[in-house]
């Protein structure tokens, strides 16, 4: 079987949709080499992920367009003329691994799949500016209605789906992603300190990962550590990018003179994100919206007791004996930071219940779902 992945964001995303990616191409690679995998890139890879493109080299072929209109419009190319690509490699399956497929793939007689992970613009449309909605909600309609199978990181997105577009239950597939394995292995006391180090990290901190927006809610955390007692001598390390949020976010800092005790970590090396979580008091996730929740993962695979938003998929992703809040009650936030911190029973029944839920999320078992519905297409 040729099989073709969709894989821009693997090459060029350093969050959710890249970690997607790189973990699964490189999982089927691993336990499933019985395929021919052909990897598809609107643009040449530019090297930002060094060790998944020499992990994947050998095995695999990368394609994107080196002349004629699709080099010079890219996103077209993915969109309208990748179907032609298809066809020509005599692909067998496509599968869009970030919402997309490309138009005409059931007329040139390739199936395909396509990961929707998750529907924030319909359920949340005040994150999005209206021209943005009206775009995902095309891209996402022609991809749930073109595709033989649609999958879905948790069980949550999946009646999001099925309740928003209207598809018949048989076609919608949930297919959990594991993290990452490096952050199931134990990181040495010295790569700990030249990390502390390079990153100034505090000796004691709760730490928080992910896209500095309004939904992931950095600024609540931020209020509800406010309230913690000094005497817990407990900083905040939040690592992410942002935008005009950040800034209000920063503002509230220096305005509340938090500045010495909340940390963003600038250029962090996603290879040092293990040695940063194991190091780390408690994780804190108080998002109000996720498709899944992969940091959640992280955190109890790194042996720390997590914090976050109750309902939704956050219990598929942190499990039964992580604490749950409302994202939008500041005063449950901080009660929750501060058993989680102070605790110390349950903070090691968190611990040991979570790496036993962490461990059914692995590489492995996400490689054989995604190869078993190929098996079905």
């Amino acid at each position: 079987m040729r099989i073709g992945l969709d894989a821009k964001r693997a090459f060029f995303n350093s969050t959710g949709l890249g970690n997607y990616g790189r973990t699964l191409i490189a999982g089927l690679l691993q336990y499933h080499p019985e395929a021919d995998y052909l990897l598809y890139s609107p643009k040449a890879p530019q090297n930002r992920f060094p060790d998944f493109e020499q992990k994947t080299a050998p095995h695999t072929t990368v394609h994107y367009p080196e002349k004629g209109l699709g080099s010079f419009f890219p996103s077209l190319w993915r969109s309208f003329g990748l179907s032609k690509t298809l066809k020509k490699d005599k692909i067998d399956l496509y599968h869009g691994l970030s919402m997309e497929i490309p138009t005409s793939l059931r007329t040139a007689g390739i199936r395909s799949a396509v990961c929707i992970h998750d529907l924030i613009f319909i359920k949340h449309p005040e994150f999005y500016p209206i021209i943005d909605r009206a775009i995902y909600r095309k891209k996402y309609l022609h991809a749930c209605h073109n595709a033989d199978m649609i999958v879905a990181l948790s069980e949550q997105t999946r009646a999001d789906i099925l309740n928003d577009f209207h598809l018949s239950e048989d076609r919608v597939r949930v297919i959990h992603m594991s993290s990452d394995p490096l952050f199931s292995q134990r990181v040495g006391e010295e790569t700990k300190a030249t990390v502390k180090q390079r990153y100034g990290l505090p000796d004691r901190f709760i730490l928080s990962v992910g896209t500095i927006n309004t939904r992931k809610n950095l600024l609540g955390l931020v209020k509800a550590f406010e309230k913690l007692p000094a005497s817990l001598g407990v900083s905040l390390v939040a690592i992410g990018k942002g935008g005009a949020y950040k800034k209000e976010v920063e503002q509230f800092i220096h305005a509340h003179d938090l500045s010495d005790r909340v940390h963003f970590p600038k250029n962090v090396a996603n290879s040092d994100l293990p040695a940063i979580y194991q190091q780390a008091a408690l994780f804190a996730y108080p998002s109000f919206y996720e498709g899944f929740g992969l940091p959640i993962l992280e955190a109890l695979q790194s042996r720390v007791p997590v914090v976050t938003t109750k309902g939704g998929c956050f219990p598929e992703a942190g499990g039964p004996n992580s604490l749950y809040i409302d994202p939008a009650n500041i005063d449950e936030l901080t009660d929750a930071l501060q058993t989680g911190l102070t605790n110390s029973e349950l903070r090691n029944r968190m611990i040991e219940a979570g790496l036993t839920h962490a461990a059914k999320f692995t590489p492995h078992a996400f490689a054989d779902k995604t190869w078993a519905l190929y098996q079905d297409l």
